[in-house]
């Protein structure tokens, strides 16, 4: 009798602990965790991958600049550069002009592996009243930087030809010669200034045209225009404001300015990349992505969606139809296939997952 007790005791007890161990393993039957030996191992540490990188290890700003399908250029943090000569696949460091420290309003255009510049702004005025400016240049990929011929506008320093006046982003050259720089505040209408020799010297547009429906006025009813991009013999600007982004172009060097489009069902933190004239691929903080196949009359989803964590509106620069890259919060996706498909690219100077 007490033999037939202490059986069913045993037997009790065993079952107890096998149910407890098939629940501790996610309710799977404890023959798919043993081994021949019949010990349970602990659970596998799984390397993190690309995308579940902690993003406290991530730049909180990363610019990036694609001048061709192989080269492709990164300012992380303001506080490094980083040139990739395989299309991201590896980075190295390269040196940035000694300007005490980074530059929050820092930017960067580079047209090849050597010629590049950049865009040093300090913190601007109340309502961008105005903001002082430098530009540097290196023609040797970085190992060296030359600040261009600066000047005073009253007391605020700047670059020749551009007034104090207004914020200036949205830096872009497209040669070693022609260059563009976006001004703009939030009570009067952007100008896009130009430069013919290398950003020595400077001349401002005629004021961007308020698009149809929409008038400019104090307190924020104002265009904030983005980089300028060369499409064949065109060249095209993604502009935001009244709660929208639209697309300007000009035939003439960037003189004068014309609106062009609308991106249906944008938000006013809108982003639009040209892969060429008639292929346009938007982004904001309201949709996965939209395209267009001619110039902006008809737009579709994006064929794929670039599955960044982050709310920010992802950025995308193309270096030709096919090869682009897309950042948001420190994260970069590469396409070689004009954005139907997107893969990942490590950023530089954070360690791989």
């Amino acid at each position: 009798m007490d033999v037939d007790l202490n059986r069913s005791l045993c037997i009790a007890v065993l079952a107890l602990v096998l149910l407890a161990t098939a629940c501790s393993s996610g309710g799977k039957p404890v023959s798919e965790f043993t081994t021949a030996t019949g010990i349970v191992p602990s659970p596998t540490t799984v390397a993190p991958t690309r995308a579940s990188v902690s993003p406290k290890s991530l730049p909180s700003t990363l610019q990036l600049s694609a001048p061709s399908a192989n080269v492709v250029w990164a300012l992380v943090d303001g506080a490094k550069l980083f040139r990739s000569e395989d299309s991201g696949d590896s980075w190295s460091q390269r040196s940035l002009p000694n300007m005490g420290g980074p530059v929050a309003g820092s930017e960067i255009s580079f047209v090849d592996d050597q010629q590049g510049w950049l865009l040093a702004a300090a913190s601007p005025a109340t309502q961008c009243t105005f903001e002082a400016t430098s530009i540097w240049h290196t023609s040797d990929g970085g190992a060296t930087w030359q600040e261009l011929p600066s000047t005073s506008s009253g007391a605020v320093r700047t670059v020749p030809g551009i007034a104090a006046a207004q914020c200036k982003g949205g830096l872009a050259f497209i040669d070693q010669s022609h260059g563009f720089l976006s001004a703009s505040d939030p009570n009067s209408p952007p100008v896009i200034y130009t430069t013919s020799d290398g950003g020595n010297t400077w001349t401002a547009s005629a004021p961007l045209p308020d698009p149809p429906g929409e008038k400019t006025s104090a307190g924020g009813f104002t265009l904030s225009p983005r980089n300028v991009q060369r499409a064949g013999g065109i060249l095209l600007l993604g502009a935001d404001g009244w709660g929208h982004a639209y697309v300007y172009e000009s035939t003439d060097g960037g003189a004068t300015w014309a609106w062009a489009a609308i991106v249906p069902n944008s938000t006013d933190a809108g982003q639009v990349a040209f892969r060429d004239a008639t292929h346009w691929w938007a982004t904001d903080t309201a949709s996965a992505g939209q395209v267009t196949a001619d110039s902006g009359a008809t737009w579709t989803a994006a064929p794929a969606r670039r599955e960044f964590s982050s709310p920010d509106t992802v950025t995308a620069v193309f270096a030709n139809p096919e090869t682009g890259y897309a950042t948001a919060d420190g994260v970069i996706r590469r396409t070689n296939d004009g954005g139907t498909h997107w893969t990942d690219v490590q950023t530089p100077g954070v360690a791989p997952g």
